[in-house]
């Protein structure tokens, strides 16, 4: 099936039934989720944060023509198969956690590609609001092909009489292998530091390294937390404490959902079985029913005057507040607006 690259979307007034608005965080899917549904336009959601039971909700609405369009994040790329017409980039560049950069090409064929994997369409169509150029070029290049394998750390080095920050630093200052990558500990570093007053020179080293590997959003404060107070209860014999957050809004279930995860995954690594399967799924259940209601709520507004602002705005002030607060800071430091040249 071909894939073909058809130039720039006009905005969102330029959405069709069965197209799939690609952007790159939790707050700017939503955000443009509730432009659309402004416009008329019903759309299904989809993010990394959202719980399984949830996503597959959301690709049941597309699927059966409940939504007419689907926004999501990069995520749609892992596994998941809707009849989506047309991809529309929303945003050619990402934060990934330390610096917003360009699209890989890589990255924008991997998307893409999910125009037209459905069968309902003879075609796939490519579109984009900013940047056109580089969404062509990477449609026309070669894929790319696997160069190399990741390496895992290796267990056995915790026998060793070193310490595990040493050891993680070690693996992180080895030379570099010719098609080979090492294993990404700066996860599992987060967590260590943040378990290190619970520690004490007796504990097994197995144990925390099983415990700092246990799957945690880091960059989420509150889970790192939760995190820490199961795994200090662990180290110490007790069990692992219920999760501390509530299911009254989308944040704080998605939020519970994860720390229901991190119970799981700690206890089972402490060799304890317990299912939160069915509370999971009742979280499922009030996240679908959040992402129904009326997402105004979520629409983007400036800081200061809490005017809206564009769906694709990537500032907190409006255009207005932002120039106000340039003269302000000009005028602090002796130079007039006026006066610039």
């Amino acid at each position: 099936m071909p894939l073909i690259f058809s130039g720039t979307a006009r905005g969102l007034e330029s959405v069709e039934p069965g197209d799939a608005l690609i952007t790159f965080s939790r707050k700017e899917v939503l955000s443009t989720a509730a432009a659309l549904e402004q416009r008329g336009v019903s759309a299904s959601v989809i993010y990394g944060a959202l719980p399984p039971a949830s996503r597959r909700e959301e690709v049941r609405k597309f699927s059966a023509g409940e939504t007419t369009a689907v926004v999501a994040t990069d995520a749609i790329g892992m596994g998941v198969s809707l009849p989506i017409r047309r991809i529309i980039f929303c945003q050619t560049t990402k934060f990934d956690g330390v610096s917003r950069r360009d699209l890989t090409a890589a990255e924008i064929k991997q998307i893409a590609g999910r125009a037209g994997r459905f069968g309902m369409y003879d075609k796939g169509e490519v579109l984009t609001m900013s940047d056109p150029d580089r969404i062509a070029a990477a449609l026309s290049g070669q894929p790319d092909f696997i160069t190399g394998l990741t390496i895992p750390f290796p267990r056995e080095a915790l026998d060793s009489r070193f310490d595990i920050p040493t050891l993680f630093k070690a693996w992180s200052e080895l030379p570099p292998l010719e098609n080979l990558c090492r294993a990404d500990l700066s996860d599992a570093a987060i967590l260590y530091q943040a378990l290190i007053p619970a520690l004490d020179g007796g504990m097994d080293k197995q144990t925390v390294y099983r415990y700092v590997t246990c799957p945690v959003d880091t960059r989420t404060a509150p889970l790192v937390e939760y995190w820490r107070d199961c795994a200090q209860s662990l180290l110490f014999g007790g069990t692992a404490p219920l999760a501390p957050f509530p299911d009254d809004s989308l944040e704080s279930c998605e939020l519970r959902y994860k720390a229901l995860d991190i119970r799981h995954q700690m206890l089972h690594r402490s060799g304890v079985e317990e299912s939160v399967t069915q509370e999971q799924a009742a979280l499922s259940r009030k996240i679908s029913g959040f992402l129904q209601e009326d997402k105004s709520g979520f629409l983007r507004r400036c800081r200061r005057c809490y005017d809206l602002l564009p769906f694709n705005h990537h500032y907190a002030l409006c255009e207005k507040c932002f120039a106000r607060t340039q003269a302000k800071r000009e005028l602090r430091r002796g130079v007039s607006p006026r006066s610039k040249n």
